[in-house]
C-alpha cells in the first residue's frame, strides 16, 4: 500500500530515480488492468488471464513481484495511470493513432480486427451502413468508439451509446438478450466468449488487424518500456508468447461454462 501511495510522484523531478529503477526498489510492477476473460481474473488456482500471465512473465524478468489494481470502468485506466496509480496499463489495448499521442506505448505483442457482433436470426448487417438505426452500445473511451466516430463522418445517421460502467461481456450479454442490436469487439475477445454466449455471431469484420501493446506513463522516461521491448523479444523467440495465446485464444470450447464465470 505504500508503494501505491507514493506513486503520483513517481514521473516528476529531474533528481528522482528512472521508472525502471523506481520499480527495481519498489520490488512489484503496478498493472493497471480490468477483470475479463481476454485480460485479468481470478481461476480455481488463483490471478490469470492472458494478460496477467504476460506482465507475470515480465515481472519475472525483471526479478519483481506483480501488484493487480483493477479499475471500475475501462476510462479509468487512463486516469489512474496518470495519476500514478500504476505502471502500466495491461487491458487488451490496442493501439491506435489518438493512443499513441497519450501514451508511451511497449512493443506489439497481439494483433486482432474488430468485429461486429449480433443476435444470430436476427438481420444480419453486412457493412457499416447497415448499422444506422441499429441500437448500439459500445465501452466509452475504448478504440470501439473511435472507429465509430471516423464511421460516422460518411454516415451522419449512424448513432450508438458509450457507457464507462459497462465492460465486454455484459455488453455480449446484452446482445444475447436483445437489449440492443449490436456492439463491436476485438477478435480474440470474441472468440473466447463465443462458446459462452451462443446466440451471438459476428456479422462483419470492421477493420484491418490492429496491434495490442502495454500503455505506459507519457514523457521521456521511457526505461521501464526500454526494458518491456527487451522481455518482448525474448518472450516472442522463446515461444511465450505464443503458448499464452494458444492456451487462452486456442481452445475456448475446451473451457466450459464453470470456468468462464470464475473471473
Amino acid at each position: 500500500m505504500a508503494g501505491i501511495l507514493a506513486m503520483p510522484a513517481l514521473f516528476s523531478g529531474q533528481d528522482r530515480a528512472n521508472h525502471l529503477d523506481q520499480v527495481m526498489e519498489r520490488g512489484s510492477l503496478l498493472m493497471l488492468t480490468r477483470n475479463g476473460a481476454s485480460s485479468y481474473y481470478l481461476g480455481a488456482d488463483g490471478p490469470t488471464g492472458p494478460e496477467y500471465e504476460l506482465v507475470k512473465a515480465f515481472a519475472d524478468y525483471l526479478g519483481v513481484g506483480v501488484e493487480i489494481r483493477v479499475t471500475e470502468s475501462f476510462a479509468a485506466l487512463e486516469r489512474e495511470l496518470f495519476a500514478g496509480l500504476g505502471d502500466l496499463i495491461a487491458a487488451n489495448l490496442t493501439r491506435t493513432p489518438p493512443r499513441e499521442l497519450r501514451y508511451n506505448f511497449g512493443p506489439d505483442y497481439l494483433t486482432t480486427t474488430t468485429e461486429v457482433v449480433y443476435r444470430r436470426g436476427e438481420r444480419r448487417p453486412e457493412s457499416a451502413s447497415d448499422l444506422q438505426g441499429l441500437r448500439i452500445m459500445v465501452i466509452a473511451g475504448s478504440s470501439y468508439e473511435e472507429n465509430l466516430r471516423n464511421l460516422q463522418r460518411a454516415l451522419p445517421n449512424l448513432e450508438w451509446e458509450a457507457r464507462e460502467d459497462v465492460g465486454i461481456e455484459e455488453l455480449l450479454l446484452a446482445v444475447a438478450d436483445g437489449a440492443i442490436d449490436a456492439t463491436l469487439v476485438d477478435s480474440n475477445i470474441y472468440r473466447i466468449n463465443r462458446p459462452f454466449y451462443p446466440r451471438i455471431a459476428s456479422a462483419f469484420v470492421l477493420d484491418a488487424e490492429l496491434p495490442h501493446a502495454w500503455a505506459f506513463p507519457p514523457g521521456s522516461d521511457d526505461s521501464l518500456v526500454q526494458k518491456a521491448r527487451s522481455f518482448m523479444l525474448t518472450a516472442r523467440e522463446s515461444g511465450l508468447i505464443a503458448a499464452i495465446e494458444d492456451r487462452f485464444y486456442g481452445y475456448p470450447e475446451q473451457l466450459g461454462r464453470v470456468s468462464m464465470h470464475q473471473f
